[in-house]
C-alpha cells in the first residue's frame, strides 16, 4: 500500500503546468489510437485476380419427413381419371366432382371432348346428365 502512494507521488505532476503537459500527451497517445483502430474510410478490397475460382455449387435437401407434421398439408387428393380416357369409359361407374365440391354418381353413357353425359339412378327411373368439361374438377373410377 505505501509502495503505491509512493509511486502516485513520484508519477505525479509537480505542478500544474507539468500535469496540463502530461494530459495533453495522454489524450494525442488515445486520439492516435482511436484513429488507428476506427478508420473513417474502409480499406479498399484486396482482390487476386491470380486465382481462379470455381463456382460454388449448393444442393437443396428436402428434410427428413416428420411423422408428428402430417396434419400441417391437406391429404393429397387423387388426380382421378383423366378425360381423355372418358370416351372408352362408357357403360363404367364413376363418380365426377364438379365445382363448389357437388358430385354426380353414375355410368358414363358418352364422353366427347366437351362434355361427359351420366346416367344416375333416382327413385322411380333415372336422369341423365350432361356435364361440360369446365365445370368437372375431377373423376373418379366406382
Amino acid at each position: 500500500m505505501l509502495l503505491g502512494l509512493w509511486l502516485a507521488g513520484v508519477a505525479a505532476a509537480q505542478t500544474p503546468e507539468e500535469d496540463e503537459a502530461r494530459i495533453e500527451v495522454l489524450m494525442s497517445r488515445s486520439e492516435v489510437l482511436a484513429s488507428a483502430q476506427a478508420p473513417d474510410a474502409p480499406a479498399p478490397a484486396v482482390v487476386d485476380e491470380s486465382i481462379d475460382e470455381t463456382p460454388i455449387v449448393a444442393e437443396v435437401v428436402a428434410p427428413a419427413p416428420d411423422p408428428n407434421a402430417a396434419w400441417l398439408a391437406l391429404p393429397q387428393q387423387d388426380a382421378g381419371l383423366e378425360f381423355s380416357s372418358l370416351p372408352r369409359l362408357v357403360g363404367q361407374r364413376v363418380a365426377v366432382v364438379m365445382e363448389q365440391g357437388k358430385e354426380r354418381v353414375g355410368t358414363i353413357v358418352a364422353a366427347d371432348a366437351k362434355q361427359v353425359t351420366l346416367r344416375v339412378t333416382r327413385k322411380g327411373g333415372s336422369a341423365s346428365y350432361a356435364i361440360p368439361r369446365e365445370k368437372i374438377v375431377r373423376v373418379e373410377g366406382r
